[in-house]
């Protein structure tokens, strides 16, 4: 069980400033920053690249250009369901750093190519067609992991500034490739585009750590010796909060338990003095108005010992010192409601 750290502000705390241009302060600032570098590294990168395309292109001539709008048209169809099966296998922390760093090695070993004049027209044919196919997914891939980690509000506030940056990037990448291409030739322009995907990584790199910075997370009300004191925990609920423990039996039957807050403490402090420790794998968090729901993902150790993982449906009120929660939906991992590995980053 994970709610979210939401405990009343304390009410003598000054107001967050942030200048009057700039949506956002604080570590959620940090967030909008690295995103927008971030997107300006990707489209950068791909809009200096995408010129050689187009020199490519005059090189095999137009009617073999022409044809190869066919399967352009193909595989764009084609990699929206093969993006889907990766989304649905591969952890986002992964998958993102991942296809930044393969179009940083395209780039590269297609710059060495260049580089030794040894582009056959095959090769030609298959970058030019790449090329064009890749920006659906790296521009999918990049707004898919801000929508998961940012809330519906903050999307509304952040996302203009954070698309600025690609804006910037679509047009200082062939800016950059129009002042540079005399002197470092196409085989420079895609080591540059190779390198700038290189900054993506690291970008996304940072992105995911102010993010886990600010995620909602009581872990120290939950961590800790078993019979412990729970006032933390009990500053975070309402008085009339109460708790649902779901399960799903080997048949697939459901059930759930209720309890109150007071119960679970007795439950937990009758387990003696072990060491529980909890780590939120990721969370989901919408608001509006004076109600939040916050979808979590954990894993609990005792002792060391991985013993549990499951996900926590947290619902909260706002007060007029902060949030509260006013009830928590758990289901713990089963053999019959396997944990979905592609919901942690």
């Amino acid at each position: 069980m994970n709610p979210p750290d939401s405990a009343p502000a304390p009410a003598n705390k000054p107001p967050d400033k942030k200048a009057p241009w700039f949506p956002a302060d604080g570590a959620e600032a940090r967030i909008v920053i690295a995103g927008f570098f971030l997107l300006f590294c990707v489209l950068g990168g791909y809009f200096a690249v995408r010129p050689v395309r187009e020199t490519i292109g005059t090189v095999l001539g137009r009617a073999a250009t022409q044809n190869l709008w066919f399967f352009t048209a193909l595989f764009a169809i084609l990699i929206v369901p093969f993006y889907g099966w990766l989304v649905a296998r591969v952890r986002r922390s992964v998958l993102l750093p991942s296809i930044y760093g393969f179009m940083a090695v395209a780039f590269a070993a297609t710059g060495k190519v260049f580089g030794e004049g040894t582009m056959d027209p095959m090769m030609a044919r298959v970058f030019y067609v790449a090329i064009s196919v890749m920006n659906l997914l790296l521009v999918s891939a990049f707004w898919s992991f801000m929508l998961e980690i940012l809330s519906s509000d903050q999307t509304k506030r952040l996302f203009g500034f954070i698309a600025a940056g690609g804006t910037l990037g679509a047009l200082v990448g062939p800016g950059a490739t129009a002042l540079l291409v005399k002197n470092i030739g196409n085989a420079g322009v895609l080591y540059l585009g190779a390198g700038m995907y290189l900054v993506a990584i690291v970008l996304s790199r940072v992105l995911l750590v102010q993010w886990r910075r600010v995620a909602p997370n009581a872990a120290s009300a939950i961590s800790g010796p078993a019979d412990k004191d729970r006032a933390c925990m009990k500053a975070l609920l309402i008085p009339e909060a109460h708790l649902i423990f779901t399960s799903v039996g080997a048949d697939g039957t459901p059930s759930y338990r209720l309890e109150t807050l007071d119960d679970w403490i007795a439950r937990t402090k009758s387990r003696g003095h072990i060491t529980l420790e909890e780590k939120q794998l990721n969370f989901h968090l919408e608001t509006e108005g004076g109600i939040a729901h916050l979808w979590s993902l954990y894993s609990l150790r005792s002792d060391g010992k991985a013993v549990a993982r499951g996900i926590n449906s947290i619902q909260a009120v706002k007060e007029p010192g902060g949030w509260r929660v006013a009830s928590i939906t758990v289901q713990a991992e089963s053999a019959s409601a396997p944990f979905p590995e592609e919901y942690v980053l």
